[in-house]
């Protein structure tokens, strides 16, 4: 079996682009919106999440050593559910106090529906 080659003057040599284009250095920001700081979260939500991190293992180890896995599943949904409700409020809390969402601060001309 033998492979015909064309002539390689024939054929057109690709070449690598040159990348020397202009380089931007800054911020880049979305129009119409403005950069926002958010508060870090509080002692109490760092607790919860921690706390609701740790819940599931020690739930699983609490129905091996007791052998209530039906109590033990039912108790860790029950707490997740509220470690996560009240997780959720704190950081709505944080980010409506930030400005981020809720309303706060003034809305440019073009978004007055």
């Amino acid at each position: 079996m033998s492979t015909q080659w064309s002539n390689p003057e024939s054929e057109q040599q690709w070449q690598q682009p040159s990348f020397s284009g202009p380089t931007y250095t800054g911020e880049v920001l979305s129009p119409g919106q403005r950069p926002t700081s958010v508060v870090a979260p509080g002692a109490e939500e760092v607790r919860l999440r921690m706390l609701r991190r740790w819940l599931f293992p020690l739930a699983l180890v609490f129905a091996v050593i007791s052998g209530a896995w039906w109590q033990a599943i039912v108790l860790v949904v029950l707490v997740s559910w509220v470690l996560r409700h009240r997780i959720r409020q704190l950081r709505y809390q944080r980010l409506v106090a930030s400005g981020v969402i809720g309303g706060v601060g003034p809305r440019s001309a073009s978004d007055l529906r």
